[in-house]
């Protein structure tokens, strides 16, 4: 079963590294989202941001994580380092993006994900596997996402 590889790795290892909060909530509304990537339009362009290898498959990064490391490294640092608005940060970056059309609660998703393992798994992510880290992301975040996606991650 492939889950969360390289891309997300990145993108948990610099938030872990910086020891940022995610600033008072994963969600805009503080809930736990369901069903959030099942229209056809956002199928449709999350599986066109999936490109070389499929999203989160221990291949190579896909659009969607290149564009979710972009966004945490370089136009949020500063409020992740200010243990600011991450969330909002993340939404409003990833808006500029290809992600930009996916809707607002599916991108969220993605958001929240990368904070659940922000949260959940500094110190495998600090260390020097790899799979440490991609096992506690999979331990902590897979079934949040797979339920606010709507769909098991691929």
């Amino acid at each position: 079963m492939l889950r969360f590889g390289p891309s997300w790795t990145c993108v948990i290892g610099l938030l872990a590294i910086l020891g940022c909060s995610d600033g008072g909530g994963g969600t805009p509304d503080g809930g736990q989202p369901v069903d959030q990537c099942l229209s056809p339009s956002d199928m449709e362009l999350v599986a066109s941001l999936q490109t070389d290898g499929g999203l989160m498959d221990g291949g190579s990064h896909t659009e969607l994580g290149t564009i979710l490391t972009s966004c945490a490294r370089d136009a949020c640092i500063d409020v992740i380092l200010a243990g600011g608005d991450v969330y909002g940060c993340m939404d409003t970056c990833m808006q500029g993006t290809a992600a930009g059309a996916i809707s607002p609660g599916c991108r969220g998703c993605y958001i929240n994900n990368v904070i659940c393992a922000q949260q959940n798994c500094v110190v495998p992510c600090l260390g020097s596997d790899p799979a440490a880290c991609t096992a506690c992301s999979n331990t902590y975040c897979l079934p949040a996402i797979e339920a606010c996606l709507g769909y098991p991650v691929p």
